[in-house]
């Protein structure tokens, strides 16, 4: 007589998914961000294992509170706290967004500003934080360069057909068919008594232009902010520009020193390299 046998099922351990992480490039969000990015909890250590859809899992922790550290060469640094019971339980991601650091390989012909931050010591400032707001052209045509044209080097400038006023500080693209003579000019006080006469011009022109040359309002576009690495240098970058010849007001502020406020003249698909800002301490 055959004796039956009892076969008992292995040993199985199933883990339990805590959150994942999905890391969102800032530049390029419909891209996966690269590999050497990591994902570590602060305090204890564990690093999220990546999976091929490349989110960083976190598995078999208990719930609660915990603070997530991001760092990569090519990205800023992010730490975000989360705290687990806010999650979705049956899909509990967390997605965090990482801005490009002046490493980052970006690819030619994109829009970029490249700056360092240095503070009186010459020394980086790190985590200072930088808002670039684009002036783009407005569609609509605000006036026309007014019959006899004008002349490069001249302090002021005829306009026609304006459509509404204009103020001290605001600035025009006049934008002529051939793009490398385009200009945008700044309206300065003291202000004509009517639209007939010449507005003054914070700089004289570049070049002259000739009698019906449309002019366009800068207006600002959505900002976009960053902050510096610890070596005090930055980049910004600037996608689905509206215009070839723009304006970035650039804001750099960092707490105890006094804030920096310039603007940029931009063209399209170039690299800028303002060099040094440097802050003066409060």
């Amino acid at each position: 007589m055959t004796e039956a046998v009892m076969l008992q099922p292995p040993d199985r351990s199933v883990s339990r998914l805590a959150f994942a992480v999905r890391l969102v490039d800032d530049f390029a969000p419909e891209r996966e961000p690269p590999a050497g990015v990591t994902v570590t909890l602060t305090g204890g250590g564990t690093q999220g294992v990546r999976n091929p859809g490349g989110w960083h899992l976190f598995m078999d922790l208990p719930a609660g509170t915990y603070r997530v550290s991001v760092r990569s060469e090519l990205y800023l640094a992010e730490d975000k706290e989360i705290d687990t019971a806010l999650l979705d339980p049956g899909l509990p991601v967390v997605e965090l967004l990482l801005k490009p650091s002046a490493a980052y390989p970006f690819p030619p012909g994109t829009t970029l500003v490249r700056c360092v931050v240095r503070n009186e010591a010459d020394l980086g400032v790190p985590d200072a934080r930088v808002e670039a707001v684009p002036w783009m052209p407005a569609p609509s045509v605000k006036g026309r360069v007014r019959q006899g044209g004008a002349q490069a080097g001249q302090p002021a400038i005829r306009l026609e057909h304006l459509s509404g006023g204009l103020a001290a500080g605001d600035m025009l693209l006049v934008r002529e068919g051939d793009p490398s003579r385009q200009e945008i000019v700044r309206i300065a006080a003291p202000l004509p008594s009517n639209a007939s006469q010449p507005f003054n011009l914070a700089a004289p022109l570049r070049f002259g232009h000739a009698a019906g040359t449309p002019v366009h309002l800068l207006a600002a576009a959505a900002p976009s902010t960053t902050s510096t690495a610890g070596t005090g240098e930055f980049v910004v970058y600037q996608r689905n520009a509206s215009a070839r010849l723009f304006v970035i007001r650039l804001s750099t502020s960092a707490a105890g020193y006094r804030p920096d406020e310039r603007d940029l003249e931009i063209v399209e698909g170039t690299t800028q390299s303002v060099g040094v800002i440097s802050l003066q301490q409060l």
